[in-house]
């Protein structure tokens, strides 16, 4: 059945234009300082506990809480159509998430739905802003939007574009918000919804990082490369690999820029763009690495800033930062778009094609391990504040592992 477009699940204020509702903050100036960072209500959400894909601007996938000891389902919420998108968790706990049912659902204590919105297939993750705007991006046939919706499931804006959105937003400090699509251009765009800038960067999936100085780093699956575009839209570099680039970047604390590629390789590249290291796996990398924040204790695989990234051929590999392979571990089926994510103990958590998420320790020891009854085909785990891991699967139910 054909989507019915509607911009909001909650009528609109008597006398208020929707976008313009006056309880929220207006839009700060262009790039806000830094200095600002804090009270600016269009910076990222850094009160959340996983307010964006892979936690951070660097998309680093470290979490600050330590996570799930035992992997027990705490509840399920089912939507009844396949989770690509992966969840984010707002500072009062909300679970936000988006899948084939074409709804972006938020989500309370115990899983019980606190509103959701209508607003078409959604294949990324939601970004959320200090004031608890939310952007996320869905498609339906011919209709192809961009969205900033209100704390309430309001629709505050939407922004038309000429293709489908695979990758989710990320939130510059100053408000800006970066995002791809599969026309082919990467947005750079304002808190109010207007396009500041955009740049070619070919058909394109994978989420934005940001750099330190506002770099933009994203992958380009047409052009096989990585792209690092400055903050006013101009070109820094590029830097061509064997194959699409699907993944996201994920940037250490020195600059250091990791990525994965369908020519099977992970990626190191150096802040100009010249090579670190690459590293060979047995298939196609299209999940995102996550850096780990080590731990005092344990084996090699254990220290600060090995890498974690998952592969087509169903092993999770840990590199050091040299690009040493630690260890592996074997999953039962390809690790496709779910990308791991590691928490304060620098244990490491990712789904499988086999429909299993998996809890493995830094050394590469299996914990636990939770099935559910689908694919985890594209879906990455988020941790909340008190440790629960929350995750979707392509049977069409976002499951809450562990935690208190």
């Amino acid at each position: 059945m054909p989507w019915t477009r509607v911009t909001a699940t909650i009528p609109l204020l008597a006398g208020v234009q929707a976008g313009c509702l006056p309880d929220l903050p207006e839009a700060p100036p262009d790039e806000c300082p830094h200095a600002s960072y804090e009270a600016n209500p269009c910076a990222p959400a850094e009160a959340a506990p996983w307010p964006t894909f892979h936690h951070d601007v660097r998309h680093t996938g470290q979490s600050p809480f330590t996570a799930a000891p035992e992997g027990s389902a705490r509840w399920t919420f089912p939507s009844g159509h396949e989770i690509h998108g992966s969840p984010s968790v707002g500072a009062d706990g909300t679970v936000y998430f988006g899948g084939h049912d074409g709804l972006l659902h938020a989500l309370g204590p115990g899983g019980v739905e606190r509103w959701s919105a209508v607003l078409g297939e959604i294949h990324s993750s939601v970004a959320i802003r200090a004031d608890g705007v939310l952007y996320v991006a869905s498609e339906e046939p011919g209709l192809l939007y961009f969205y900033a919706v209100n704390p309430d499931g309001e629709v505050r804006w939407q922004l038309p574009v000429e293709g489908e959105i695979h990758s989710s937003a990320t939130i510059a400090p100053g408000g800006t918000v970066y995002f791809c699509s599969h026309d082919g251009n990467l947005y750079a765009v304002s808190p109010d919804g207007a396009v500041r800038w955009t740049y070619d960067v070919g058909e394109c999936h994978s989420s934005p990082a940001l750099g330190d100085d506002g770099t933009v780093f994203v992958g380009s699956e047409e052009r096989n490369r990585l792209y690092a575009i400055r903050v006013d839209g101009a070109f820094r570099w590029d830097f061509e690999v064997g194959g699409p680039v699907e993944t996201s970047a994920a940037i250490d604390a020195d600059g250091t820029i990791y990525f994965g590629a369908s020519d099977g390789k992970v990626y190191a590249v150096l802040p100009d763009g010249t090579k670190a290291w690459e590293f060979e796996t047995g298939g196609d990398v299209v999940s995102s690495p996550a850096i780990s924040p080590g731990r005092p204790v344990g084996g090699p695989g254990c220290v600060a800033g090995v890498i974690f990234v998952g592969s087509r051929d169903g092993r999770l590999y840990a590199l050091s930062p040299d690009g040493q392979e630690r260890w592996t571990f074997q999953t039962g089926a390809p690790i496709s778009y779910s990308s791991p994510v590691v928490g304060a103990n620098a244990m490491v958590y990712i789904g499988s094609r086999d429909g299993k998420l998996y809890a493995i320790d830094c050394d590469g020891n299996l914990k636990w391990e939770v099935e559910t009854q689908g694919a985890i085909s594209s879906s990455s785990p988020a941790i909340g504040a008190d440790g629960t891991i929350y995750v979707g699967s392509d049977d069409g139910t976002l499951y809450a592992i562990g935690g208190g």
